[in-house]
């Protein structure tokens, strides 16, 4: 268990990083270096994302920090499309949920589409699913190949999400795929796989500060009734 003392040394990381990057932007911008302020934007949006999360995990609203991801998510998107900067951040697959739960356009061209790895060909492919994108099906076929071969957590996580989606058949009901989603979230405690993966995946202490807001996002997709502790409830 993460106690008080963490998460306040956590939030004020994140939001010490979030400052200085605004104040490091204004100065790369002025000497015209994009890509530095685009490395900032996504620092800004993990970052803003985490912190809002784990005061959803505490009871409290996250709406401001996402709201503030979603600006920063925007700044990147405007910025990139005016000077044609051919950029994809890493932190847009976490937008793409947040942006879901927000009721906020999402930009899926900005994702690694064609990114021939297992764990982003899985998130890729729930992105997808939750904007309604015309690349899912293209996207789902670098998915299928790494889940024929494998069949570990992450593979049993996105089935659910998928299936919840209504993309891959429903192999129990809804209220028994909550379930074994919200297991599931609990095994990544001890799940080696996320252990490479930033804290907000819920690896080790952290599971117990972050939530699953992937679950959180396709059951507000799919308006499933869900109260429980990944339920979005702004």
């Amino acid at each position: 268990m993460t106690n008080a003392v963490d998460v306040q040394n956590f939030i004020d990381g994140t939001q010490w990083s979030v400052g200085s990057a605004r104040r490091a932007n204004e100065s790369l911008l002025k000497n015209g270096n994009f890509e530095g302020v685009a490395d900032n934007l996504n620092g800004i949006t993990w970052k803003e994302i985490d912190t809002g999360t784990i005061y959803w995990r505490m009871g409290k609203s996250p709406l401001d920090y996402y709201s503030n991801a979603y600006l920063a998510y925007e700044e990147f998107d405007v910025l990139s499309k005016k000077l044609n900067l051919d950029m994809k951040l890493s932190s847009f697959n976490r937008m793409a949920a947040v942006a879901c739960l927000l009721g906020k356009p999402f930009n899926v061209n900005r994702l690694e589409l064609d990114a021939d790895n297992r764990g982003l060909s899985y998130s890729n492919a729930l992105d997808c699913a939750l904007h309604d994108s015309d690349a899912l099906s293209d996207v789902l076929s670098i998915a299928f190949k790494y889940m024929e071969d494998n069949d570990e957590l992450v593979e049993q996580s996105y089935k659910i999400y998928l299936q919840l989606l209504d993309i891959f058949e429903k192999e129990h009901d809804i209220k028994t795929l909550i379930v074994m989603a919200e297991e599931n979230w609990i095994k990544r405690k001890n799940c080696r796989y996320y252990r490479s993966f930033t804290e907000s995946h819920g690896y080790g202490k952290y599971n117990d500060m972050f939530l699953d807001i992937d679950l959180a996002a396709v059951c507000k997709k799919m308006k499933i009734d869900y109260n429980g502790l990944h339920a979005w409830r702004w």
